[in-house]
């Protein structure tokens, strides 16, 4: 498994001063360039690297004037490789709040070509499209020499302040911005390993926030002698045992304030940028609930001994260990903390950067998928479904960093709802827009879209900065960025557009927002306001009309981020101007309660719950003292009336019938809501149309159908996986892909998080380390129990859903465990073999009937293979 284990950054500290922290990123192994298949160190690769098929060097300016190279990367390892072979991987969780110090690259290199003289190395990023704006040959390095075949040369390369990258931005400079960089070595040279070195300051004391609003001390270093509380000298330390796995001696200390020594329940919030591991230090005695619930680790044996000088008072703290993977908030306490005995002295924290864990990594093939529909019908990321038929442009999907930003205006359609009639989409500082014709106020938008990129008509497939516009038909246009994962398909139909966005980078997948919500597989919080704050509270399968009104409009667009507007259609620089205007007033880039969870101990399935910051606290008071707001009042308590019930369907109409069979055709051919068809056809209807004039949204079209063909039984069920992997068969060094989302064949379902399915995971290689299961948790499979395998499986997102009963793993090297019954049964939830509908219970009035076959009576009743769904209709 060592491959898999050189797949993730692995960051060490140095020795640790007053003023910085030296980090070292390590990739690959120093074996003086391996030669075989099961040696070679895989590159680690993100974001663009993923789909670019050739990387471009050619007429990057430099010293001596080489003309550069083009070159594909067919060996993608570390060690000895194949000449004209470029050599590409990505170096990322780098820190974003300040420059990198003292940065160096290390690395050993090889000529494999008598043309190597000419080859370098380079830097690039996701908007560059897979062209590198800084190359350097090896031969300008100073002291470097001669470069022909088979010579070795160990190299430095300092990351100097003057390195320029563009004409206005340093290298050290677009580091911190992104927080990562690609790297090539093209393209006769072999890297045996690569190490980057750099310091980082002590954290900013804006990295820290207290919620009690007591201070606390950064800085200084855990050692005897030092002082536990911030403000005061009287408490030191006196004597350290150390821990052997994970010594704490010389790491960092977050001093408490001695005016919280008995307030157990004190919280305060640290700012961490890459992989942390955290000490807590706890008085003898005391408990804490937020400790044993966030998975906290004892160390047994280790302690910490202070001592008061003006009572001459001892006191032990035992010790606690975690480590957080960055960037994110780590809560240090919370209101579930409880004690058992009252302390004279709180706790306090010690930290230094880590190694970084061993994770899958992210599948980018995985995607969710959201729907703005009709008049306009949404169903967000994770299935929630409303209306919203206010007019006005609003953030469909939004990225809380500004990178990318979907917008739709609406507009009034009919005496009560609205359509969308613009479709725009930004990433950094280009727009692609697609516009219908307007007509008057309230009446129809007619015509094949208009497509514009960057205020410029466009009438073909065409390429700007990272958007890929591509024209399907003249009614059907796709716009891809490939760095971030984003598709958007827009079809126009009737007198609107159908927007079929999808989203499969999972760095974004909890750091979206807007109408399509954020992307967690939660249906629970799909609707928070831009602060963060959950709108709407209820489980719902399909909110009220005034419940989405209520909330929809907070996504409306400033008017200095508007892109999607009839006055800016022409504009060349309409993209820049929003994405400096987002960029200079943002809103919180990743809400906390979607912070993934930590993993669980090893060896154990508990369930760790983080604390939560207080929901009412705002800021601190000139005087110190906290100021909390009254409480969420975003919620929508408001009593149904007349205005919640979206517009009647019409059961009045001589064509009702004929309605409610083309409804039935659009939700078994594409699972179109049938409701939301009933209110499209209504409208074309009230607008001297028929139904003929009314086409079924063609759906998004991300799922695919599969066969189950390898499986094994054990118990009661047959046992498989959703992409058919073998039982026995051996995981691959390098963790695999699932690359389609696949429906749930007929007669099977997702293998439930219960003691029998994690047996089964460990009971068989399935030629993965992690399987999934239905809550989107995952068991290690037999393959972990190989000796030497390092790592842990994934625990949260682990599964998206693009549609109903369709399923993807969010990670490579994961598989969904699915199971079916080894004897048919009817009202079990599953539809088997000779079933027409099995709603799992024995009600005979549903719509699916006690011996599982169709009762149609009042009803419209949709089956087929993906799914079985009853609509009942509204009379």
């Amino acid at each position: 498994m060592k491959a898999l284990v050189l797949l993730s950054l692995l960051v060490f500290v140095g020795s640790y001063t007053s003023e910085a922290l030296v980090v070292n990123v390590t990739l690959g192994m120093e074996d003086n360039f391996a030669t075989t298949t099961t040696n070679r160190e895989t590159v680690p690769r993100t974001g663009i690297l993923l789909t670019c098929s050739m990387y471009n060097w050619t007429g990057v300016s430099q010293p001596g004037g080489f003309v550069g190279d083009a070159q594909e990367m067919g060996a993608a390892y570390f060690d000895t490789k194949p000449k004209d072979n470029a050599l590409v991987w990505s170096v990322t969780g780098l820190p974003t709040d300040a420059l990198l110090q003292n940065a160096r690259i290390e690395m050993n290199l090889k000529c494999e070509d008598s043309m190597c003289h000419n080859d370098g190395y380079g830097f690039m990023w996701d908007n560059n499209s897979c062209r590198f704006p800084y190359f350097r040959q090896w031969t300008n390095l100073t002291s470097f020499g001669n470069w022909t075949t088979g010579n070795i040369k160990f190299v430095n390369i300092s990351l100097t302040s003057d390195i320029k990258v563009s004409a206005d931005k340093t290298l050290l400079q677009r580091i911190k911005e992104t927080g990562y960089f690609h790297f090539l070595v093209g393209d006769d040279t072999s890297v045996d390993y690569f190490r980057l070195f750099y310091t980082v300051a002590d954290p900013p004391s804006s990295s820290l926030v207290s919620f009690s609003c007591a201070t606390y001390l950064l800085g200084r270093t855990l050692a005897k002698t030092s002082v536990v509380y911030s403000d005061t000298t009287s408490s030191t330390i006196t004597n350290i045992i150390d821990s052997a796995s994970y010594p704490f001696t010389s790491t960092s200390l977050i001093s408490t304030a001695n005016s919280d020594r008995n307030v157990t329940q004190s919280t305060f919030k640290f700012y961490i940028t890459q992989s942390t591991r955290f000490w807590l230090f706890v008085p003898s005695g005391v408990t804490l609930g937020w400790i044993s619930d966030g998975g906290w680790d004892s160390l047994t044996g280790a302690s910490v001994t202070t001592t008061t000088s003006n009572t001459a008072t001892n006191r032990t703290f035992v010790v606690y260990t975690k480590r957080y993977d960055g960037p994110r908030w780590v809560i240090f306490g919370g209101a579930s903390s409880s004690s058992s005995a009252v302390s004279p002295a709180m706790f306090f924290v010690s930290w230094t950067f880590a190694q970084a864990l061993i994770v899958t990594p992210s599948n980018p093939s995985a995607v969710c998928a959201c729907e703005s529909t009709g008049d306009p019908h949404y169903v967000t990321w994770d299935k929630r479904r409303f209306d919203f038929y206010t007019p006005g442009t609003y953030h469909l999907v939004k990225a809380r960093d500004c990178t990318f930003d979907v917008q739709t205006l609406t507009f009034k359609y009919g005496p009560t709802v609205a359509v969308n009639g613009i479709v725009s989409v930004r990433y950094l500082n280009d727009v692609v827009t697609l516009a219908r014709t307007p007509g008057a106020a309230g009446a129809l938008w007619t015509g094949s879209p208009v497509v514009r990129v960057n205020g410029v008509i466009q009438s073909a497939s065409v390429t700007q900065g990272g958007l890929q516009v591509n024209k399907i038909t003249v009614d059907q246009w796709t716009i891809v960025i490939s760095a971030v994962g984003l598709t958007v398909k827009t079809v126009a139909a009737g007198n609107w557009f159908h927007v079929y966005p999808t989203l499969s980078d999972p760095s974004y997948q909890r750091k979206v927002d807007g109408l399509c919500g954020n992307c967690d597989n939660n249906p629970d919080n799909d609707f928070m306001t831009p602060g963060c704050a959950i709108a709407i509270n209820n489980t719902a399968t399909k909110l009220t009309c005034n419940q989405a009104a209520d909330w929809g409009v907070k996504w409306t667009v400033p008017t200095n981020q508007l892109v999607a507007d009839l006055s800016v259609l022409s504009s060349t620089n309409i993209g820049s101007n929003s994405y400096s205007s987002c960029t200079s007033t943002p809103i919180i880039q990743q809400c906390p309660s979607l912070i993934p969870p930590e993993p669980p101990k090893t060896g154990t399935t508990a369930i760790v719950i983080e604390p939560q910051a207080p929901t009412t606290f705002v800021s601190c008071s000139t005087s110190g003292t906290p100021v909390h707001c009254g409480g969420d009042d975003d919620h929508d308590d408001d009593d149904d009336d007349d205005n919640d019930q979206p517009p009647k369907l019409c059961t009045w109409r001589t064509e009702y019938n004929q309605i409610t069979l083309k409804c039935t055709e659009c939700a078994n051919s594409n699972l179109y809501a049938s409701d939301d068809c009933i209110l499209d056809i209504c409208q074309l209807l009230d607008n001297g149309k028929t139904i003929g004039n009314y086409s079924c949204p063609p759906g998004p079209q991300v799922c695919n159908y599969t066969t189950i063909t390898k499986n094994v039984t054990i118990g009661s069920y047959d046992w498989a996986t959703l992409d058919n992997a073998n039982p026995d068969g051996v995981a691959p060094s390098t963790p695999a892909c699932q690359d389609k989302a696949y429906y749930i064949p007929l007669g099977w379902e997702v293998a439930p998080n219960d003691a029998t399915s994690k047996s089964v995971a460990e009971s068989k290689n399935w030629e993965t380390a992690c399987l999934v299961v239905e809550d989107g948790n995952t068991f290690a499979t037999n393959t972990t129990k190989v000796d030497g395998y390092t790592g842990s499986c994934p625990v949260h997102s682990c599964v998206v859903q693009p549609v109903k009963t369709c399923y993807h793993p969010n990670f490579c090297g994961t598989k969904l465990l699915l199971r079916r019954p080894r004897v048919p049964q009817c009202q079990n939830g599953i539809i088997e073999t000779g079933e027409q509908c099995d709603d799992g219970n024995g009600i005979d009035t549903d719509g699916c009937s006690n011996t599982c076959r169709i009762n149609t009576n009042g009803w419209i009743c949709v089956t087929n293979v993906k799914s079985y769904t009853m609509y009942r209709l509204c009379q």
